[in-house]
């Protein structure tokens, strides 16, 4: 089974997230573990199983897969879905840096 989706990986993050309906889209094997976690300090979540997920990267790339964990949790991030992103990019320290998701605030 294969699916395309747009992810994020940050090298420097101390956890790797993944909402249980996707893990669960992919019929991923989930196996309890328990962990409390806090995005910014602000927003708290709590997972208690994690997911072992083999990652097929573009040809382009040197490595062709990756196999990381991830802690399932019931929501990855705060909903933006109609709400004014546009400011993000505006924003004075922003200009001229690429962002980790180009396509943030677009339908996908």
């Amino acid at each position: 089974m294969s699916y395309t989706r747009r992810i994020l990986i940050d090298s420097g993050s101390e956890a790797t997230l993944i909402s249980r309906r996707f893990a669960n889209t992919l019929k991923a094997k989930m196996h309890k573990h328990h962990t409390n976690l806090s995005v910014g300090g602000e927003f708290p979540l709590e997972s208690d199983m994690v997911v072992d997920l083999t990652l097929f990267c573009p040809r382009k790339y040197s490595t062709k897969e990756i196999t990381i964990q991830a802690y399932v949790v019931d929501k990855v991030c705060k909903d933006l879905q109609g709400q004014d992103t546009s400011q993000i990019r505006r924003m004075d320290f922003i200009q001229g840096k690429q962002l980790a998701d180009p396509l943030m605030g677009e339908p996908g």
